[in-house]
């Protein structure tokens, strides 16, 4: 296929099928297309950095999935990642495939039995997701892209761009210290390089760091790290702006 509007779909079923191959042949389509925004690939490579090795990584979208498995095929950028998207993980074949593969017992529930109560996707997918946490050998990690994090809450530790899921206590200052100052890329957030036809997602998406930055700042000022802690509060404050609308209003307590 030439047609690149097709080339996700090209991914996602070869995904399914197991066909790496021809998933790898279709992420380099998909990335020679230029469809996707540079930025938001940068994005998503910070979401790789907030993973440790060997992960999985459960995300949601389009603008948190095929943005990483070109960093992963294209690039060669953290492949050591599992990602799995939520949507994908609803088809049994294949999550059948996949749970094999990951020593995760087969989830026996079926939608049906969920179809009579208001929210019944959600139920379902976070059901699923429960499965993984509860019987899964590697470190899980949930995008902030993904919703109804609500089953899991008390169970996740911000490390980035991410959520882990821990049931013991996590240090995440230190993680998120390592992943910021050391592997994120920042300063596309800064500067604008070129035009981006995708930056009101862009700018959406961003709003994503502010969790990780406001928790950040508090640690600098409480170690008297001054220098560091405006860093940060510049950072968080191009974002708020940015993305518009309530977002430096948001901040701003957080900065006082």
């Amino acid at each position: 296929s030439t047609r690149y509007e097709t080339f996700e779909d090209y991914v996602s079923y070869y995904e399914v099928q197991g066909n790496t191959k021809l998933m790898k042949k279709f992420c380099y389509k998909l990335f020679e297309s230029n469809t996707i925004s540079p930025n938001i690939i940068a994005y998503n490579y910070n979401v790789l950095m907030s993973v440790e090795e060997d992960a999985i990584l459960i995300s949601n979208g389009d603008n948190d999935t095929y943005p990483i498995w070109i960093l992963q095929y294209v690039n060669n950028v953290r492949p050591d990642v599992i990602l799995l998207n939520v949507y994908l993980l609803t088809i049994k074949e294949y999550r059948d495939r996949v749970f094999e593969e990951l020593e995760i017992p087969t989830f026996t529930k079926e939608y049906k039995e969920f179809a009579e109560y208001g929210d019944a996707y959600m139920l379902y997918t976070n059901s699923i997701l429960q499965h993984i946490a509860d019987n899964c050998k590697n470190p899980l990690y949930f995008t902030l892209t993904l919703n109804g994090y609500s089953e899991f809450e008390e169970n996740l530790y911000l490390t980035g761009l991410t959520m882990k899921y821990s049931k013991e206590n996590i240090d995440n200052i230190t993680i998120l210290r390592r992943n910021i100052e050391r592997k994120f890329i920042l300063d596309n957030i800064k500067i604008n390089l070129f035009d981006d036809r995708s930056k009101e997602i862009v700018y959406k998406m961003n709003v994503n760091y502010l969790m990780s930055f406001i928790k950040l700042y508090a640690h600098y000022i409480e170690c008297e790290d001054f220098a560091e802690a405006n860093k940060i509060k510049e950072l968080s404050f191009i974002i708020a702006e940015q993305a518009g609308g309530k977002w430096i209003e948001e901040i701003t307590p957080y900065f006082e």
